[in-house]
């Protein structure tokens, strides 16, 4: 599993807390990526940036899942309460979404 680059967790960072600046996405996501700031590392990854990151392996499978769906300052108290965006949404809407903007890149691959 690595990062998803193109991600709900991306978009949202940009958009919330770089205002848009989606020329400093690297900075902003490294920053904001965890429930306590400032991850030292974060690297994301377009499905052809890991394909090129596993060159020499073949690659079986490849899927974008999990979107985080709670409160960031509920979470880290243990209390489970989504963001309001995602209180409504059905189900079935929401694994869509996860499927195209999660934050996880799986990739099953094997030695070439």
């Amino acid at each position: 599993m690595i990062y998803h680059r193109w991600s709900w967790k991306m978009i949202s960072t940009v958009l919330a807390k770089g205002h848009g600046a989606f020329w400093r996405l690297d900075e902003l996501i490294a920053w904001e990526s965890e429930a306590q700031r400032g991850s030292p590392v974060t690297f994301t990854y377009t499905r052809a940036g890991a394909r090129n990151l596993l060159r020499g392996f073949e690659i079986l499978e490849m899927q974008v899942d999990h979107i985080f769906p709670y409160r960031v300052s509920d979470y880290v108290k243990y209390r489970y309460v989504r963001n309001w965006y995602f209180r409504f949404l059905p189900a079935p809407w929401f694994r869509f979404l996860e499927h195209r903007l999660g934050w996880h890149l799986c990739i099953t691959a094997r030695p070439a």
